[in-house]
């Protein structure tokens, strides 16, 4: 299935109110000790976990960011990258050494592009094929002015563009904080620059961190202690930003990262089996990654499903909605809505796999890079059929609530 599948819903999805969204999520790393920080940009509210790494050598090593291909995220202080899950800090890949020309200074991913970007110690800028080790690509040299360095990284998946920081570190001295923006095709070419502001009436000091939301156009700039969010409008005349908000930084350590944290997909009710389907009590709808703007590896999954049978994927707009609608004679009810633009059926997937629930499906849905999707909720659920001996055993599964966002 490809992109085109959104197509029948997308000019209906634009005349809808948008719904109501979770608070987003920053995330950041810190160097002593060395924690994963998620922020909440509606409380500013901290949550952390640890993560094992030494302290930087450096107050500018350092970088993070969000892959929503996996919904991992990478973490550096300089020397090594680590890759791991959000709010637990579950390792996907241990760490292993940075590549050159220096110590990593920022981090940021381009899904549509399978990339991972980074800034170094000496502001050269590279980029690389997403694996553990990663696989270096290109660089170029950033033209920073003299006497300052490359403390953040970030990228706009929609916009095509790259913004980094470079501050002034020097103990004592004004940090000159001033962000550039380029295309990713050029990164070392800037197309405009412009200072980063107080944060409420506190200085900043220089930049460890940046992160950007293709939703609202929202770059975030931390110091560390404190973290601003600037609506950047970039166009052929320059850069324009305007303050929208300022948050401290409360677990106690400097952050030395930052990115977002994209929305992810969350579960309503429970899968149920009817003969002559087996017994499949885990049976689960999911997802592959996070339904980010430009991601092109979204998908939604079926497992633990009955081997032998087929599937059959439901998909609408909006949430989940318990208790559902009775639909004899599946042994469930269906908790995707209803209202318009429809609901939708896909399928029929052979559930190949190991008897009696090793079937699977997988449906890929590439999200678009389209600002208009941001903040609508897409609802799915899977049916399944086994026929056998003449009788047609159901099978319905969880029904599971899927944002659109930024990463």
């Amino acid at each position: 299935m490809h992109a085109r599948l959104l197509a029948p819903w997308a000019a209906f999805a634009l005349a809808l109110p948008l719904v109501s969204q979770t608070p987003q999520v920053l995330i950041g790393n810190t160097s002593a000790p060395s924690l994963l920080v998620r922020q909440s940009l509606g409380t500013c509210n901290t949550q952390v976990c640890p993560l094992g790494l030494p302290a930087p050598a450096l107050n500018f090593h350092g970088g993070t960011a969000y892959e929503a291909l996996r919904g991992n995220v990478w973490v550096s202080n300089g020397p090594l990258i680590q890759v791991v899950k959000p709010g637990t800090c579950a390792i996907f890949c241990p760490p292993f050494p940075a590549p050159g020309p220096g110590p990593v200074t920022g981090l940021a991913v381009l899904e549509k592009q399978r990339r991972i970007y980074m800034s170094h110690q000496g502001n050269v800028i590279s980029w690389h094929a997403l694996s553990c080790p990663v696989s270096p690509i290109g660089s170029c040299p950033a033209p920073v002015p003299a006497g300052s360095q490359i403390g953040g990284l970030a990228l706009s998946d929609v916009k095509d563009l790259i913004f980094y920081s470079a501050s002034v570190w020097a103990a004592g001295v004004p940090a000159n904080n001033i962000v550039f923006v380029a295309p990713l095709q050029n990164p070392c070419t800037p197309i405009c620059s412009f200072p980063v502001p107080l944060c409420g009436n506190n200085p900043m000091g220089p930049i460890t961190g940046l992160a950007f939301d293709d939703c609202k156009f929202v770059l975030y700039a931390t110091d560390g202690k404190q973290t601003v969010g600037l609506f950047v409008n970039v166009t052929a005349a320059g850069c324009n930003t305007q303050m929208v908000s300022c948050c401290p930084n409360t677990s106690g350590t400097p952050l030395i990262g930052l990115c977002l944290e994209a929305a992810h997909a969350t579960s309503s009710g429970a899968s149920c089996t009817a003969n002559p389907c087996p017994a499949c009590p885990t049976m689960t709808a999911g997802t592959i990654g996070d339904a980010t703007l430009a991601n092109p590896a979204f998908a939604i999954t079926l497992s633990g499903a009955p081997s032998g049978g087929t599937a059959y994927l439901v998909l609408n707009l909006g949430a989940c909605s318990p208790p559902g609608l009775p639909i004899p004679p599946f042994c469930g009810p269906l908790l995707v809505p209803l209202g318009a633009p429809g609901p939708i059926v896909l399928g029929g997937f052979p559930l190949a796999g190991t008897p009696p629930c090793g079937g699977g499906a997988t449906v890929g849905l590439p999200i678009p890079p389209n600002p208009a999707l941001c903040g609508f909720n897409l609802a799915a659920q899977w049916l399944v059929l086994c026929p056998a001996g003449g009788l047609l055993g159901t099978g319905v599964t969880n029904c599971i609530t899927i944002p659109i966002s930024a990463s």
